[in-house]
């Protein structure tokens, strides 16, 4: 009787390296990663541009609200405002307004606020979690109108 033809099990070839390599000190500085984006404010009556905080940026914003007694996210006065004041921006990406001026912009319409405010936190990666914590118990009590946050 002949003998039958083993089965030998192989293992696929190796697949090829599709990681990049990774990025040097100069490479990272080198990036343009503050990117711009319109934003409709029927609202408002038009279009506003909108840009990514810098590290620096989205640090100060966020520490503005944490109280330095318990390291908690309590301090919301203004939150949607003081993020307005920093993303909105000309189409070149210039700031159009400075911290001064949040006192102005948050007696502005809420409604407008709140749609800067989330497409603000949507083009600087916030997540779901992140806008929860700053929205806190904040919303209790304020209209859809209400220029104070």
């Amino acid at each position: 009787m002949s003998e039958s033809p083993k089965c030998v099990m192989q293992s696929p070839p190796p697949l090829p390296a599709t990681e990049a390599e990774p990025l040097g000190r100069d490479a990272i500085f080198a990036v343009d990663d503050q990117s711009i984006q319109p934003l409709e404010v029927p609202e408002w009556g038009g279009t506003v541009y909108l840009r990514v905080m810098t590290g620096e940026e989205r640090d100060e914003y966020e520490n503005g609200m944490v109280n330095p007694a318990t390291g908690k996210l309590t301090k919301r006065d203004n939150f949607r405002a003081r993020l307005a004041v920093i993303v909105l921006c000309n189409e070149d990406g210039e700031r159009l307004f400075t911290p001064g001026d949040v006192g102005k912009i948050c007696k502005k319409g809420g409604k407008a606020l709140d749609r800067i405010f989330a497409a603000g936190t949507k083009l600087n990666g916030m997540t779901e979690d992140d806008v929860k914590e700053i929205k806190g118990n904040s919303e209790s009590g304020q209209s859809e109108d209400s220029g104070s946050a």
